[in-house]
C-alpha cells in the first residue's frame, strides 16, 4: 500500500517516537512510504500525489488541517497516528489508546469510519472545521508561559482544561443559528 505520511515533529511531548522509527515501522509493515513534514511549505502538494492512505502523525491541529484539505475527495482514507497532547479527534474515532505499531499493522484490514466536517459562516467569512474546541482554545494555550513550562503531558492537559473552563465561563453568549 502507498502511504503518504504527514508528520508534525513538534506535536505532543518528548515521549513520542522519533520520525525515523515511525517511518521504519511503516516500511516494516510492507508499505511504500511517501513522507512529508507538516511544517514544510509544500506539505499540501503531497496530498495531491497518488496514494492509498494518508497517515497523519500529530495532534488535532495537524489532523484537522489535513482533513480540511481532503474535504470532497472521496476514497482516500486518513489514518490518524495520535501524537498530540489531547488527541480529541483520535479519541472520537476510537484510536487514541491503540499503540502506533498496532494501528500501522492494522491498516490493510481496518474498517473505514466516515466522519463529517462542520462548516461555519460568520459576518465576513466562512470555513470548515474538523474539531473546533481545540482551535478556539489553542491561541490562548500557545501564549501561555505556564503551559509551556510544564513538562508532563498529564499536567499540561489538566492546565489546558482549566484554561478552557475559564474561557467558557467568561465567554459572552452569542446567538447561533444552526442547520443540521
Amino acid at each position: 500500500m502507498r502511504v503518504t505520511l504527514i508528520h508534525n515533529p513538534s506535536a505532543g511531548d518528548d515521549e513520542q517516537p522519533e520520525v525515523e522509527n515511525l517511518r521504519g515501522r511503516i516500511q516494516m509493515a510492507g508499505h511504500v512510504l511517501l513522507p512529508q513534514v507538516a511544517d514544510d511549505d509544500d506539505w499540501q502538494a503531497a496530498l495531491a500525489q497518488p496514494t492509498d492512505l494518508i497517515a497523519v502523525a500529530g495532534g488535532d491541529g495537524t489532523i484537522g488541517r489535513v482533513g480540511k484539505m481532503l474535504l470532497g475527495r472521496r476514497g482516500i482514507p486518513i489514518a490518524p497516528l495520535p501524537m498530540g497532547t489531547a488527541n480529541n479527534i483520535a479519541h472520537t474515532l476510537g484510536v487514541a489508546d491503540i499503540p502506533l505499531e498496532q494501528l500501522i499493522d492494522g491498516w490493510q484490514s481496518a474498517d473505514k469510519i466516515p466522519f463529517d466536517a462542520g462548516r461555519m459562516t460568520w459576518p465576513g467569512g466562512s470555513g470548515s472545521f474538523i474539531e473546533g474546541i481545540g482551535a478556539w482554545v489553542m491561541p490562548q494555550a500557545d501564549a501561555s508561559q505556564t503551559l509551556a513550562n510544564l513538562d508532563q503531558a498529564d499536567a499540561k492537559i489538566v492546565y489546558a482544561l482549566q484554561m478552557l473552563k475559564d474561557r467558557v465561563q467568561h465567554c459572552p453568549a452569542v446567538p447561533v443559528r444552526a442547520v443540521l
